[in-house]
């Protein structure tokens, strides 16, 4: 696993895996980003409309009265209100006094408002069912933006614990790789040591010629 002298030679787990999780943003993203922009949009719709109601309740409404006109409905019930109450005045014999024209006012005005009432309703009706569909866009974009959010950052948070564990694999190989280069040090001075000291012993002592004119047992070696 380890060259003497060398660096350590192995395969980082972490190395191997990170590609992967830095994959995942680019792959999940564009199936989230479509329903993002879309609460964008909703958003950026839906969001002049609700400011005024609150700021400006009367220009709002002024707004939505802008384009109205009489319908066809009015037009046809103050014909007949103003056709039953010209035949009550004529019975009673009060045709154009102030009493009759006070009646016709009064009936058209209370017909021309019901009809705007319902022009109203009409409109923010209609307005209303566009702005619930936005805030479905709204919610649907928040929800995809938040799940997009939080996968994003538990990849994140994978790939910080994968360096985490890389280093941590990287740090005791080479304290491995250290140990194991001093215990072979430690060997081989060990080897080196004990070769030096096995020299000093008398079984290594060099060889002494022998000396004729020396005695063996008391025995001359003369003959």
């Amino acid at each position: 696993m380890f060259g003497f002298g060398g660096g350590p030679d192995y395969d980082n787990p972490a190395d191997d895996a990170m590609p992967y999780l830095e994959a995942i943003p680019g792959t999940v993203t564009p199936y989230y980003n479509p329903y993002i922009n879309l609460g964008k949009g909703a958003a950026r719709v839906s969001a002049p409309v609700y400011y005024q109601q609150i700021t400006d309740p009367q220009g709002y409404y002024n707004d939505m009265m802008s384009g109205y006109q009489t319908s066809d409905a009015y037009k046809y019930n103050q014909q007949q209100a103003m056709a039953q109450q010209q035949a009550a005045a004529n019975a009673g014999g009060f045709t154009g006094t102030s009493y009759d024209q006070a009646n016709q006012a009064a009936t058209t005005q209370g017909l021309l408002a019901q009809d705007q009432q319902r022009y109203y309703n009409n409109v923010t009706g209609a307005q209303q069912q566009g702005l619930n569909a936005g805030m479905h866009y709204f919610d649907t974009g928040y929800q995809a933006s938040n799940t997009l959010a939080q996968m994003l950052g538990q990849n994140l948070a994978a790939e910080a614990g994968l360096q985490y564990q890389g280093t941590a694999f990287e740090d005791q190989l080479q304290a491995q790789q250290r140990q194991s280069r001093n215990s072979l040090l430690g060997t081989t001075l060990g080897v080196g040591f004990g070769y030096g000291n096995s020299r000093n012993n008398s079984y290594y002592q060099p060889y002494e010629p022998y000396d004729s004119g020396s005695s063996i047992s008391g025995y001359s070696n003369h003959y």
